[in-house]
């Protein structure tokens, strides 16, 4: 999908954003919190997300993700297992411990797809493991209930 289709049909959304007890915005949007230290590829995931009807913020390293989720308290984390520094597992443990963000899924969005790696997402608390890239008919299930694992 080009960047001049996923502007257009933004552009074309309604910005009234009502938010509800649960956050939710327009009828059925959550508050999305994207993170992956690619740009590119957070911000592709955030449009399509938004494609859906949902709110999306960013951010690209570990202290930025844990400020904005404390701000923000998404509905769901999107998460890159790889990123430099403070890596996926340890973002998803401590976001898990800010207040507000008891009921948020945690998704991994990786390119490990062994066994082990998926079997630390579970330990760590993620709710789903995605090995990228990632369709968007995955991320509209995924958005559309709770938990898989």
């Amino acid at each position: 999908m080009s960047i001049a289709i996923v502007n257009n049909i933004l552009s074309n959304q309604d910005e009234d954003l009502t938010t509800s007890s649960q956050r939710k915005v327009r009828d059925a949007g959550y508050r999305v919190l994207v993170i992956d230290d690619n740009e590119a590829s957070a911000q592709t995931i955030g449009w399509l997300v938004e494609c859906d009807g949902h709110e999306t913020k960013c951010a690209y390293n570990g202290p930025d993700a844990l400020r904005l989720a404390g701000e923000y308290k998404p509905d769901f984390v999107f998460l890159d297992i790889g990123i430099p520094g403070m890596d996926g597992y340890e973002i998803c443990h401590l976001m898990k411990a800010l207040p507000g963000m008891e009921n948020t899924v945690f998704v991994a969005q990786t390119g490990w797809s062994d066994k082990a790696f998926v079997e630390r997402s579970r330990d760590v608390g993620f709710d789903h493991h995605l090995v990228k890239p990632i369709e968007l008919a995955t991320l509209k299930d995924i958005l559309s209930q709770k938990k898989i694992f």
